[in-house]
């Protein structure tokens, strides 16, 4: 295809406008702790005599050199090993530790949850803090709040309603039910219409906040597998790796041209519907999958009005049970439990630890609007996106 460098600078353009933003300094702290504060209990005291019950030392906090990795889990797609392998969206990041890990606050907050609670099998820590700038304690007037979550925590060192700073001990890590000892670590980011809000619909990637040292302009790659023709649609299938120092995958399109005029050919659901939602559309994002298709159950945002004829009617509210599941999507597989099969792509994770070198999904975009004359008139590019911006093109009959 001819001025094909033009058309990667347009794709990369409507990426960046469609995308949630990606420089995130006005809402969230700018030089937030990791929760570990880099592994710190893992190392000998520093020269200054850190001990396990005393805060995260200041120079480790805000820097990508003192992270959490490795991780074992990021946000999005896996497979689930403590349930016979089967297809999971996770909304958060999962760092293998040993039990009794020192467990700290990533910014300056307020307790909301802390010890056991109902909606949760193990001990939880939740945080919420304020948007940076914002010195009140309202989150309406802020815009909306953001939340820290630790999850699987064996003792909580901190109790509801205290006030905390960045870098302070709030707890030591546990383990699952299963027995994997680690901690589970979310962000959950209030919309500004529901400003209180921490649902696990509300979750964003914890990357997005979190320092480290982003790589994938090199190490991240993308293949096309297969290109399939069914009547006028294409089956396209895409492989993605990324490495496991980073984690960052957040978004993965597809984009179809004709071969005999370089016109884009307009894919269907990539605009929401009237009720919000995109419908099969060409692309897989984490975050707006997960805020699209993960419904709530609240007092203000019910259960109920995501069925048949509700304020927020969902476009597969018939797989909807009457009893609320935040999982009924995110979580939905075809006949092979390991793949997703839902609003018009098919997911499969690699298995994948934190002793893996690569974390490797493939995707399935089952009907793709081609060009009039099929596979032979069609230019097909698939696109990955990470957190920080950086993108990585593949082709597949595109002339040069």
């Amino acid at each position: 295809m001819k001025n094909n460098n033009k058309i990667k600078s347009i794709l990369f353009l409507l990426v960046i406008l469609v995308l949630p933003a990606v420089n995130m300094a006005s809402s969230f702290d700018a030089s937030p702790s990791w929760p570990l504060c880099g592994r710190v209990s893992e190392e000998a005291p520093t020269e200054s005599g850190w001990q396990m019950d005393e805060k995260c030392p200041a120079e480790r906090i805000g820097s990508a050199q003192y992270n959490d990795f490795p991780i074992s889990s990021t946000f999005g797609p896996r497979q689930l090993v403590s349930e016979d392998y089967r297809y999971d969206f996770h909304r958060g990041i999962d760092i293998p530790t040993p039990i009794d890990t020192p467990v700290f606050a990533i910014a300056d907050g307020i307790v909301k949850k802390a010890g056991k609670d109902e909606s949760y099998n193990d001990p939880i820590i939740i945080l919420r803090h304020f948007r940076s700038g914002y010195t009140g304690t309202s989150c309406s007037k802020s815009g909306g709040c953001y939340h820290s979550l630790y999850l699987h925590m064996n003792t909580v060192e901190v109790n509801k309603n205290d006030h905390i700073s960045k870098g302070d001990l709030i707890g030591y890590s546990g383990a699952s039910e299963s027995g994997f000892e680690h901690l589970h670590f979310e962000i959950r980011q209030a919309p500004s219409n529901d400003p209180y809000s921490y649902w696990q619909r509300d979750s964003i990637h914890p990357l997005k906040i979190l320092p480290y040292t982003n790589q994938s302009k090199n190490n991240m790659l993308i293949s096309i597998e297969s290109v399939n023709q069914f009547g006028t649609q294409l089956q396209v299938t895409a492989k993605v790796s990324i490495p496991m120092d980073e984690l960052d995958l957040l978004r993965i399109e597809a984009t179809v041209y004709d071969n005999t005029n370089g016109q884009l050919i307009s894919q269907s659901g990539n605009n929401k519907n009237e009720n919000g939602y995109h419908v099969e559309p060409a692309w897989f994002d984490v975050e707006v999958w997960n805020q699209e298709y993960t419904h709530k159950n609240s007092s203000k945002v019910t259960w109920e009005s995501f069925g048949a004829g509700g304020s927020r009617e969902c476009p597969y509210n018939t797989s909807h049970e009457i009893s609320y599941d935040a999982n009924i999507h995110m979580d939905k597989a075809e006949e092979n439990d390991q793949i997703a099969d839902f609003n018009g792509i098919l997911i499969a994770p690699d298995h994948y630890n934190a002793n893996s070198s690569e974390y490797l999904t493939s995707y399935t975009f089952k009907e793709l609007i081609g060009a009039n004359g099929g596979i032979d008139d069609s230019c097909i590019v698939i696109e990955a996106v990470d957190i920080q911006g950086t993108t990585k093109f593949a082709e597949f009959n595109c002339a040069n």
